[in-house]
């Protein structure tokens, strides 16, 4: 099952049934006319009203988090308790029993609605580990292969950086009260990552029994605006479940201004900022201090096969990257925003491959970002380029099906028509990951032409793709 819903709500929504049931039961006196059983039944009513049904709202926070069927839990408990304090004769007592049923109904809705899908289950040869960190003035997630995963899973939010993001874009059209918000979005801090926290690197050795190598190919991951450095997890546990190190890093902007802005200075001046930002990890890949810090020895890496690779700003960040810094081998873009780049950049050419995807609906909907003509500038800038470029349109696909939040936020993305098919979110994503990581196989390889052509008809024949 793919959907996980709220199971402490589903039990709580069952209580507030049967005090609807007992509350019947007792203004009509329908199984017994003792007074003594009335007295029971009003008792019972108020032990799952004033003791059950707030245990269910704990326990749920604790181990589900709330969302927005928070609010229809806590007010249906709320007309109920008021209800049963009046006598059925009481002028109170019906008005609170109608919003006390008004707000069950609500409860089930928002039950039935307000799921999340579950992550993708990486496929690899190996299970993942993950630790995240502060290096330098960095912070940094790194999935990798293990042998010996710890069996506590990582939690999706590792601080508060997601949430406050998260909050800036919600106050994009206005202020929103933040305790209102931290409701509706706290079951996130309960999601977890397939990925062990503080889990082994798995050796050389068993690196090399597995693959065609005994070094790990390091994968830099540039997350989009307001993305965080866990947000795109479901690429990323993928790639270490392939015997790949990935690092990706929060990059801290000025995130309203940045979108406010008419022009790109701004925008310009934050992707300096990103490139040097990932050209820093680059270095102290390089030199070994990272890995060597927070594994506790050597770790071999093919840097001469570094892939950089970011979704929106994140895929403007790795073409920029890519134009200062020879290290990278390959860039993958994922539905890249480029309006950083001027006419004069995306017409430079590459000294590396590209694998370009993008969204469906994205260039339609914002069409004075030009999207796909300044993704087809950059390719066609490549056709002489000795290395091959891809550039693929996902059919059905969102600008946010690529992030974790397609599946963590699938209610409220929907409700504000950034996602359009919301049933196809995990099966795009799946086939997104399955795209990439095939690419990512193909450029740690020797690149042999019938490897390139074979990926090429993938592309190509592929029904979920248009090709460019």
């Amino acid at each position: 099952m793919t959907k996980i819903y709220r199971n402490f709500g589903i039990i709580a929504a069952l209580a507030q049934i049967s005090c609807f049931l007992l509350i019947v039961q007792q203004r009509y006196r329908l199984f017994s006319t003792d007074e003594k059983h009335q007295e029971s039944t009003r008792q019972l009513l108020i032990w799952i009203t004033h003791l059950i049904l707030p245990v269910f709202l704990v326990a749920g926070k604790r181990v589900e988090g709330w969302n927005l069927s928070f609010f229809p839990n806590v007010f249906c408990t709320l007309t109920m308790i008021f209800a049963i304090r009046f006598p059925s004769t009481s002028f109170i007592f019906y008005p609170m029993i109608v919003l006390a049923t008004f707000f069950l109904v609500v409860h089930i809705i928002a039950l039935k609605h307000l799921y999340h899908i579950k992550f993708i289950e990486p496929k690899g040869s190996f299970r993942v580990g993950f630790k995240f960190l502060k290096y330098k003035d960095l912070e940094i997630s790194v999935y990798y292969p293990t042998d010996k995963p710890s069996g506590n899973r990582a939690p999706h939010f590792q601080d508060n950086y997601p949430m406050d993001n998260s909050y800036l874009l919600a106050c994009f059209a206005g202020p929103f009260p933040r305790i209102i918000f931290d409701i509706m979005y706290d079951f996130q801090t309960k999601i977890k990552l397939f990925a062990h926290l503080d889990s082994p690197l798995i050796s050389p050795e068993k690196l090399a029994s597995q693959t065609t190598s005994s070094k790990f190919v390091p994968i830099i991951f540039s997350p989009g605006i307001a993305g965080h450095r866990a947000g795109y997890s479901n690429f990323c546990t993928e790639y270490a479940s392939r015997g790949h190190i990935v690092v990706s890093l929060n990059h801290v902007e000025e995130v309203k201004e940045i979108l406010m802005e008419k022009g790109t200075d701004l925008k310009r001046k934050y992707l300096a900022k990103r490139v040097h930002e990932v050209r820093g990890l680059i270095d102290s890949l390089q030199q070994g201090h990272l890995l060597s810090e927070v594994f506790k020895s050597e770790v071999p890496l093919a840097m001469e096969k570094t892939i950089v690779m970011g979704h929106s700003y994140g895929g403007a960040t790795a073409v920029a990257t890519a134009f200062e810094d020879k290290r990278a081998n390959d860039i993958i873009l994922l539905d890249p925003w480029l309006i950083p780049l001027t006419k004069e950049e995306l017409s430079k050419k590459l000294h590396c491959g590209v694998l370009l995807l993008e969204s469906e609906s994205w260039d339609a909907a914002l069409p004075f970002y030009e999207i796909r003509a300044r993704n087809k500038e950059l390719i066609n800038a490549q056709k002489e380029n000795e290395k091959k470029t891809f550039h693929a349109i996902v059919k059905r696909a969102d600008h946010i099906t690529f992030d974790d939040s397609s599946m963590t936020n699938v209610a409220l993305m929907t409700l504000f028509k950034q996602i359009r098919h919301k049933e196809e979110q995990r099966e795009l994503a799946a086939f997104m990951i399955e795209i990439t990581s095939k690419y990512i196989e193909l450029s740690v390889s020797e690149r042999k032409n019938d490897e390139v052509e074979k990926f090429m008809q993938l592309i190509k024949t592929s029904k979920k793709l248009s090709y460019e």
